[in-house]
């Protein structure tokens, strides 16, 4: 059996990256009575998923052919923001995919001049996440949880366009983006987080 999880895996174990939930390949194989279980990155299996999927199954982002063996960037935004790529070995074409913790990276407010709303959002999240050394990952901004921070700052800057039943839902699942991306009604708070 493989499986897929979300966190570095070293000599298959891991522990999950947003949950503190350990998971152990060879104890499962054992408690379970499986012949083998194999913990693969949760991004790995989506970047060897990428490679199965037909020409109509993908939307092109530009009009750019691409290169054969070209390397391949897999970028998802879940609980977390999960990244892989794949390399191809030019001899056979076989891509091998590799995980990456690129979404720890430092989020850098850019813009056209000085974008002020992403850098008080910076200056909010550093305040939030003072405990975390003052740096702000990407993955704070871009993933389900990156949309309930943005919610909450904005509702912070905003608080006469909070709608109150919402904001009470919000405090009770602080995490949950479903909520926001439901309640994101034309002119709300929750749409302007969304944009």
């Amino acid at each position: 059996a493989v499986l897929a999880v979300a966190g570095v895996i070293l000599n298959n174990q891991c522990r999950f990256t947003n949950l503190d939930w350990k998971v152990n390949g060879y104890e499962l194989e054992s408690e379970l009575k499986i012949g083998k279980v194999e913990l693969i990155n949760d991004f790995v299996a989506q970047g060897y998923g990428m490679l199965t999927l037909a020409d109509d199954e993908v939307t092109r982002l530009n009009d750019v052919e691409p290169e054969e063996f070209g390397t391949i960037a897999c970028v998802g935004a879940g609980t977390g923001l999960g990244q892989c790529f794949l390399v191809a070995d030019h001899r056979t074409g076989e891509y091998r995919c590799f995980p990456s913790e690129g979404q720890h990276g430092e989020f850098g407010p850019r813009g056209a001049g000085s974008d002020e709303l992403k850098l008080e959002l910076l200056k909010y999240l550093k305040i939030k996440f003072s405990n975390a050394g003052n740096r702000i990952s990407t993955e704070r901004v871009v993933s389900g949880t990156g949309i309930c921070n943005i919610y909450e700052f904005l509702a912070y800057k905003h608080p006469h366009e909070v709608d109150e039943e919402v904001h009470l839902l919000h405090n009770e699942r602080p995490k949950d983006a479903g909520l926001i991306a439901m309640n994101a009604t034309p002119g709300s708070l929750c749409e302007k987080t969304l944009k």
